[in-house]
């Protein structure tokens, strides 16, 4: 599972490695859950863009902003199943660019040790994501939010 990570890298690089990124980036060693992150999606002329999302997927169809549970991640497994990921799996699509991420060890009841990963020579990876939009039903407050899919070693 993927709780934290990181995108520490230039703009320049990630401009190198995506020729059409319009989108300022600021280096990041900690994002976590509810934090806008950039995502990268097709917009509605099949034109790849960088956006920014709530990491945390709020589905349309809920009633309030928060869900009561976590859908920070989707299980590689049951996407297809669940839904609250269902239709973005099918639909939605997206990218996300990091270069780590933390995962934690129980140290007992009250301790967790952190320990970062993260690809050879600190490249860029993307994780892939799905993504939706939510507004609530007066129509006053809006935005789109994504999940990281993620599997098990």
């Amino acid at each position: 599972m993927c709780g934290r990570y990181t995108l520490w890298k230039s703009e320049m690089a990630l401009i190198t490695m995506i020729a059409t990124l319009r989108h300022i980036i600021t280096p990041r060693y900690n994002i976590a859950p509810s934090q806008a992150i950039p995502v990268y999606r097709l917009d509605q002329n099949n034109t790849l863009e960088c956006t920014e999302m709530r990491w945390g997927l709020v589905p349309h169809w809920s009633k309030e902003a928060n869900p009561h549970y976590s859908t920070i991640n989707a299980r590689a497994e049951s996407v297809r199943e669940k839904p609250a990921y269902r239709t973005p799996f099918q639909r939605q699509r997206c990218l996300i660019p990091a270069d780590g991420w933390y995962e934690w060890q129980a140290l007992g009841k009250q301790s967790k040790q952190p320990y970062f990963f993260h690809v050879g020579e600190d490249r860029l990876f993307f994780f892939a994501g799905i993504w939706d939009h939510w507004q609530d039903q007066q129509g006053e407050n809006n935005f789109d939010s994504c999940s990281i899919i993620v599997t098990s070693l």
